[in-house]
């Protein structure tokens, strides 16, 4: 399964493929535009609360858990590196077809990219994904305060959770 980043720039939403936790490097904004939008810091409450009403809305035939820990949602690992992230983290939005778990949606900021102990949690969450066959989709939070209504974004989930474009 596949760990995506959502990242927006001037043209629109950019997708970034990465087999480990894939994020954009520190030289990555090309103008204060892009970086003023990627530093913008709101509540992840909030973040996580408007995704989460836009996937419900959208997507009606899907389900959607907000919070959910990971110990409900995975097998205990073999990889002892990986039993404390299953033990004590948790996914911000898990999206349900037919009862299976499909995809985990983790909302994120700019301290995602700048602080190496959330990449070396997120590289975990990333993991225990990939080792259960699991979609990561990892958008930033600027993707949620305004390109929610973006026609390419709305195509890039259906694609995900249906397989469909």
């Amino acid at each position: 399964m596949a760990i995506e980043t959502i990242i927006p720039t001037k043209t629109g939403i950019c997708l970034i493929l990465g087999g480990q936790a894939s994020y954009p490097k520190q030289g990555y904004f090309k103008n204060r535009r892009d970086k003023k939008l990627m530093l913008k810091i709101q509540n992840d409450e909030a973040i996580i609360e408007k995704l989460h009403s836009y996937l419900i809305s959208e997507f009606p035939r899907l389900k959607f858990k907000v919070k959910i820990p990971l110990k409900k949602l995975f097998p205990e690992p073999k990889n002892k590196w990986l039993k404390s992230i299953r033990s004590y983290g948790h996914a911000d939005i898990a999206v349900f077809r037919h009862g299976r778990l499909i995809t985990i949606i983790e909302p994120g900021g700019f301290f995602h990219v700048s602080d190496p102990k959330q990449k070396i949690r997120d590289s975990k969450k990333d993991r225990i994904c990939r080792e259960n066959k699991v979609n990561c989709l990892r958008i930033f939070n600027n993707v949620v305060n305004g390109d929610l209504g973006n026609p390419k974004f709305r195509r890039l989930l259906k694609k995900k959770f249906y397989g469909v474009v």
